[in-house]
């Protein structure tokens, strides 16, 4: 059955969607009408922490941001006769240690570009209350929507409770980033975009190193005529 858009007065008969995950080159079909292009920036990584002391000593660090988000949609004239696609990958972990972990990469779509979540800072270990801020996210930009990503949340420690808790990788919205943890290495993200999780330690634990953020993503979704 023809589907039609009413706003644009454009017929089409069929949709197929194109997923990259990593670079390539989109070629348009001869029978595409238009599409919509979504790109996410790579997700930060998440920074290590030193090694803690006896009680009360813990250490920590807060996680990933998110890559950026945005979304366009592109007659077929403007992508012809192919388009480059490059897929920002995700930000490496800090080493074990007081290691800041890296940012995503940038992924581009012609004029779309969206940068990757910023690594998280390293932690040193204390006795003492206190935080490690989570790191920004990436911003989207040259879409009709642009989105920031989410931030990762900041890492808890100390206190006379011995609390340890790691940050939260940053969001998209493909999905959120690593879950903050208690008493744990970095966990790397899983969802398109997301930032890693954070380190957390108690007293007496060796450095621990951060976890690596995930890739970004470009997702096409094509209108055909029949």
């Amino acid at each position: 059955m023809t589907i039609s858009n009413a706003i644009n007065n454009v017929q089409f008969t069929s949709v197929n969607i194109v997923t990259f995950t990593s670079n390539g080159t989109y070629t348009p079909p001869s029978n595409l009408l238009y599409c919509q292009v979504e790109c996410c920036g790579g997700g930060g990584g998440s920074g290590g922490v030193a090694a803690t002391g006896g009680s009360p000593s813990s250490a920590c660090s807060g996680g990933g941001g998110g890559g950026g988000y945005c979304r366009a949609t592109f007659a077929r004239a403007s992508l012809t006769p192919s388009v480059t696609v490059t897929v920002g990958g995700g930000g490496s972990g800090g080493a074990a240690g007081n290691t800041n972990g890296t940012a995503g990469g940038t992924t581009t779509f012609l004029g779309l570009s969206c940068t990757g979540g910023d690594g998280s800072i390293g932690g040193s270990a204390g006795t003492s209350a206190g935080a490690n801020k989570g790191a920004l996210g990436g911003v989207g930009s040259g879409g009709d929507f642009n989105s920031t990503g989410g931030p990762g949340s900041a890492g808890l420690q100390g206190g006379s409770i011995l609390l340890a808790l790691s940050g939260a990788g940053g969001n998209t919205l493909f999905g959120g980033g690593a879950f903050q943890n208690q008493v744990t290495a970095g966990v790397a993200a899983t969802s398109s975009g997301g930032g890693a999780s954070g380190c957390a330690s108690g007293p007496s634990t060796a450095a621990r190193a951060g976890a690596a953020g995930a890739a970004g993503i470009v997702i096409i979704t094509e209108f055909l005529a029949s």
